[in-house]
């Protein structure tokens, strides 16, 4: 069977131009190889990689973050519309601008917390063998994935809040259904 990678550490001291003359001199290895690197050149070539990928991972949560604020928004504000006359009508029962946006905000939070949490469950199920697969094609093996309850309810109580935020933010247009236009309809 053939050996895929193969990953070499020589002994400290040893340069990898000294270690890949010896291989070459010796072996059949370095000629057969598509790659060889020092520790120093591997370790800088992982750190690039590691920046590249946490900007993308920022860059592509912070543009789907705005789709689903504009998505919520939009949302919100057909609701409005379409539930126009029960709006009214809550209003002439008694109900405040405020208690019927927090029923608005409310809604949309329960279903992002509902979201949240089967996220943080398929997150801790698979975590590890994503990583794990990824990361073994830049030939790292033996890699950590624990998370601790901290690492998961802080990123998802903080999606929560903030969406609960924007949702009563958006949810402004209830202001303007007025009980006096119902009744002339």
């Amino acid at each position: 069977m053939p050996v895929k990678r193969l990953f070499i550490n020589g002994a400290d001291g040893i340069i990898a131009v000294q270690l890949k003359h010896t291989l070459a001199q010796e072996t059949d290895l370095v000629n057969s190889s598509m790659w060889a690197v020092d520790r120093e050149n591997l370790m800088n070539t992982f750190e690039i990689v590691s920046k590249v990928g946490t900007r993308c991972v920022f860059a592509f949560t912070l543009m789907l973050f705005t789709i689903i604020l504009i998505t919520m928004c939009n949302s919100i504000s057909s609701s409005i519309e379409m539930d126009y006359t029960d709006l009214g009508v809550l209003k002439a029962q008694g109900f405040t601008v405020g208690k019927i946006r927090l029923v608005y905000a409310v809604q949309y939070m329960l279903a992002l917390f509902i979201g949240a949490v089967l996220g943080s469950i398929a997150g801790r199920l698979w975590a590890k063998k994503l990583i794990g697969f990824i990361l073994e094609i830049a030939g790292i093996t033996n890699v950590g994935t624990e998370f601790s309850f901290a690492m998961l309810f802080v990123p998802a109580a903080s999606v929560c809040i903030c969406f609960f935020v924007f949702a009563f933010i958006s949810s402004r247009r209830v202001k303007s259904v007025e009980v006096r236009e119902l009744i002339t309809e």
